[in-house]
């Protein structure tokens, strides 16, 4: 009878052992390093340590541990686990501050007391084991710690071709001639978007449509390079980021295409699903010794083109038309963050 007993006792641990590890997707299977301190600043020595299987707590009003206080308390996780190659996005949910590093990268850092709020950041990995870290410190109220992250799909390759509506066309040369009707123009996530870029011109029903990507040489970036930060996806294969100022601008966006001729073209910005949360960016269209401004609330849009409006551009290519965005929203400091991706302008 104790045999069975301990059977059924060593049957329950494991069951719930599994439970624990499967249930939170995103989980080192090494587990979890973890030291807590009795402090909102992980000062001093811990004052308990031990191996925990997932960060994933919602501890409420409550304590975490016996003889940690129920407020002002931090945690350092820590652990070496293997990854896949390939790009990965990191989320946590929390409730007051929260930094997260990847081998060394600071790729989450929202060290402020707030309420229950989720982040992410995208990291490219390699094959092999990497260190990630998180910090966290409960001010007061309730407290909340959730860590995951997850593998982002690719495109499965190699991605078959794309014929162009019309072949390859040096610079400059006259549109060439289009049927009536005009088919729309292939839509494919897979197509090289260097074929869509300056100087190369995408020829639609006759007219001229022009594109500068973040990677084009008509970008250009302003400020300090430490607070580029690149993000994948968008358009093309990546696009720059930054995080928001209030007023003093630190970074800003430059978009300056070539047009062969002189007209009315339609501005557009793409808007990418990731890094784009900031809801008052002001865009400058600069065209023939005119200023026009234009606010767009990047959080509302998601892997998207969004219209600034139609102007009229001389044309003279002497660097005085182009669009700009400076990263000094008006909201909170280092609140939101900025994408940068392409811009194109489609005569009209």
């Amino acid at each position: 009878m104790i045999k069975k007993s301990v059977f059924i006792t060593l049957m329950l641990l494991l069951l719930l052992a599994f439970s624990a590890t499967s249930v939170f997707a995103g989980q080192p299977p090494e587990g979890w390093q973890a030291e807590y301190y009795a402090n909102r600043d992980l000062q001093g020595n811990p004052a308990y340590t031990q191996n925990e299987a997932a960060i994933n707590y919602d501890w409420g009003f409550g304590a975490p541990l016996p003889g940690i206080p129920v407020d002002c308390f931090s945690v350092r996780w820590t652990s070496a686990t293997h990854f896949d190659q390939g790009n990965y996005t990191f989320s946590v949910t929390v409730d007051d501050g929260v930094r997260v590093w990847v081998d060394g990268d600071l790729i989450i850092d929202q060290w402020k007391v707030q309420s229950p709020t989720t982040y992410s950041a995208q990291k490219q990995l390699s094959a092999g084991k990497h260190v990630v870290q998180m910090a966290y410190f409960e001010n007061t109220g309730s407290a909340l710690a959730k860590l995951w992250w997850r593998q982002d799909a690719t495109c499965p390759a190699p991605c078959p071709p794309v014929i162009p509506p019309h072949p390859p066309c040096p610079a400059p040369c006259p549109p060439p001639p289009c049927p009536a009707p005009c088919p729309p123009p292939p839509s494919d996530p897979c197509r090289d978007p260097a074929c869509d870029a300056n100087p190369c011109y995408d020829y639609v029903c006759g007219q001229e449509n022009l594109l500068v990507d973040n990677t084009d040489p008509g970008f250009t970036w302003g400020g300090p390079l430490s607070y580029r930060r690149v993000g994948f996806g968008g358009y093309g294969s990546n696009f720059y980021w930054t995080q928001n100022t209030v007023t003093t601008p630190s970074n800003y966006g430059k978009w300056t295409p070539t047009f062969s001729s002189a007209g009315d073209y339609e501005v557009f910005v793409y808007i990418p699903a990731n890094n784009a949360t900031t809801t008052n960016l002001r865009y400058r269209v600069m065209h023939n010794g005119q200023r026009n401004d234009r606010i767009v609330d990047q959080y509302w849009y998601s892997s998207q083109w969004v219209s600034l409006g139609t102007y009229y551009f001389n044309g003279a290519n002497s660097g005085h038309e182009y669009v700009l965005a400076y990263d000094n929203t008006r909201e909170a400091f280092a609140s939101r963050q900025i994408a940068f991706d392409a811009v194109k302008f489609e005569a009209r």
